[in-house]
C-alpha cells in the first residue's frame, strides 16, 4: 500500500484553518491558525471589518480545567499595533483596570509576536441592551427600564471620567449585562460599559479648552454629541449628551433624525442613473440642534428634560454634578412607585421572561405598548391557548393578514401593523 505524503498533497489533508482562511493578509488567518498569546483558542468570529482587525470569541485553555472546561473570553485583535483604536483601547483598559469595576476585566493586553497581532483578551459579559431591545415590541423600553439605565450609567460614567477618560462610544450595543455566572447581588442587576476604541484621555488641567485642531469625526452619528460632529475634542459633557440621546432611543425605539438617515441610505442604494437631482439632506447635527427637548423626550418623565437642559449647559471639561443628576432620577423613580432599590433591575430575569413571552409591563408603560406586546406574544405562539380557542382563532387571522383593527384603535398602532405586514414574509412554518 502506497503511503500518502501530506507535505506534497495538501488538497485533502490541508489544515482546516488554511482552507477556511487562505488569505494570510487577513486578521482571521492570523488568529485562527494558532493559539493567541499562548492561551486563547478562537472558535467564533464576531466581526472583522476591513480585515486588519477583528473581534472574536475564544476559549481560555490555560485554566486549571484546561480544554475540558475552558472559560470563554472576548478577543480584540489588530494587525497594526499603532492603529488609533488599538492604542486608545489598550491605554483605556490599562487605566480602567486599576480602579473601575464596571468594565470588562482585561485578562491579557499585549502583542503576539508569533501570530503578528496585538490582542486584548476581555472578560465575556452578558447580552447588550441592543440584544434586549430586539426582544421588546417596537424595540422600546418602558419608563422603569430607562430610569434604571439612567441611574446606573451616570454612575458608570462618573467612574470612567474620574480616570480622565471620555468614552465617546455610547450606544445600546456597548452597554452589557454582567456574565450570568456572577453572583446575583452583582451580576444580574449591574450594567457594564464596553468598547473604548474611540475613547480619549485628556488632562483638563493642562487642556481646559477644546483642542484647536479638528479631530476626525468617527463613531455612531445617531448618538454622538453635536461637538463631536464638528470635530471638537471630547469631554465629560459629551458622554452625558450622548446618554440623553440614548434615553430617547430606548424609550421611543427611534430618534427624530432616523428618517433623514434612512432617506440618505435609500438614495445611496439607487444606481447613479436613477438618482434625480434634489436638495441635499440636512446634516444630522442640524437635526440635533433644532430638535427641542420637549420633542426628544416626548411622553417621558420631566426629569429627562431637566437632565438634558443641565447637561447642555456644561462647559468643556467641567466636572458634572453626578450626585445631583442621579438624585433627580432617584426621586423620579420613587415618585413613580417603581419599588425596590432605585436603579436596580434584575436584567437577566427580564431577559428570561422576554424570551418566554411572560413579561408584564410595569408602571409607567403606556397602554399601546402593553397591547402591542400582547399581540406580539400571541403572534409568536407564546401565550397559552384558552379553553374557548379565541387566541387560536386570533392567531389565524393575524397570520392570514386579515386582522381588522376595530374602531377606537390607535392610528399609530394600525400604521405600525401595516408596516410590519410589509416587512414580514410568510413561510411554511409561519412567520419568518
Amino acid at each position: 500500500m502506497q503511503l500518502i505524503d501530506n507535505s506534497s498533497n495538501k488538497g485533502f489533508f490541508a489544515i482546516i484553518e488554511e482552507v477556511v482562511h487562505p488569505h494570510t493578509w487577513h486578521v482571521n488567518a492570523k488568529v485562527r491558525r494558532g493559539i493567541v498569546l499562548g492561551r486563547y483558542r478562537v472558535y467564533r468570529t464576531l466581526s472583522t471589518e476591513t480585515g486588519d482587525r477583528g473581534v472574536y470569541l475564544a476559549y481560555d485553555i490555560s485554566s486549571k480545567a484546561g480544554c475540558t472546561a475552558p472559560n470563554k473570553v472576548v478577543i480584540k485583535a489588530w494587525m497594526d499595533p499603532t492603529d488609533k483604536e488599538c492604542v486608545a483601547e489598550s491605554s483605556a483598559y490599562r487605566e480602567l483596570s486599576k480602579a473601575v469595576g464596571h468594565v470588562p476585566a482585561a485578562l491579557s493586553n499585549s502583542h503576539d509576536n508569533e501570530l503578528g497581532v496585538h490582542a486584548i483578551a476581555l472578560e465575556k459579559l452578558g447580552p447588550s441592551l441592543e440584544d434586549l431591545q430586539g426582544l421588546l415590541p417596537e424595540e422600546r423600553f418602558d419608563e422603569r427600564m430607562v430610569m434604571a439605565v439612567a441611574i446606573q450609567m451616570i454612575d458608570r460614567y462618573r467612574e470612567v471620567h474620574a480616570r480622565g477618560i471620555t468614552h465617546s462610544g455610547t450606544k445600546p450595543a456597548n452597554i452589557c449585562l454582567s456574565a450570568r455566572s456572577k453572583p446575583s447581588t452583582l451580576g444580574d442587576k449591574t450594567l457594564h460599559i464596553i468598547d473604548f476604541g474611540l475613547s480619549s484621555q485628556t488632562d483638563i488641567a493642562k487642556e481646559p479648552l477644546p483642542s484647536q485642531h479638528i479631530i476626525e469625526v468617527i463613531g455612531n452619528r445617531r448618538l454622538m454629541s453635536i461637538n463631536a460632529h464638528h470635530g471638537f475634542s471630547q469631554s465629560q459633557r459629551d458622554d452625558l449628551e450622548s446618554l440623553g440621546y440614548l434615553f430617547s432611543l430606548l424609550f421611543h425605539g427611534f430618534l427624530p433624525w432616523d428618517v433623514a438617515l434612512e432617506a440618505r441610505a435609500q438614495r445611496e442604494r439607487k444606481p447613479n442613473s436613477d438618482r434625480t437631482p434634489v436638495d441635499p439632506l440636512p446634516k444630522i447635527w442640524r437635526f440635533k440642534s433644532s430638535t427641542p427637548a420637549s420633542m426628544l423626550f416626548k411622553d417621558m418623565h420631566p426629569v429627562f428634560v431637566e437632565f438634558w437642559k443641565e447637561v447642555k449647559s456644561f462647559a468643556h471639561g467641567e466636572v458634572p454634578p453626578y450626585d445631583h443628576l442621579k438624585e433627580r432620577f432617584v426621586d423620579a423613580w420613587k415618585e413613580r412607585n417603581f419599588g425596590g432599590v432605585p436603579g436596580e433591575l434584575d436584567w437577566w430575569d427580564l431577559c428570561t421572561k422576554l424570551r418566554k413571552g411572560n413579561f408584564e409591563w410595569g408602571a409607567g408603560s403606556d397602554a399601546k405598548l402593553k397591547y402591542t406586546y400582547g399581540r406580539k406574544s400571541t403572534l409568536m405562539h407564546v401565550n397559552a391557548i384558552d379553553s374557548d380557542g379565541e387566541v387560536e382563532e386570533e392567531q389565524c387571522r393575524l397570520k392570514s393578514q386579515e386582522h381588522d383593527w376595530g374602531a377606537g384603535r390607535d392610528e399609530n398602532l394600525r400604521d405600525a401593523y401595516a408596516r410590519r405586514k410589509g416587512l414580514m414574509q410568510r413561510g411554511a412554518g409561519g412567520w419568518s
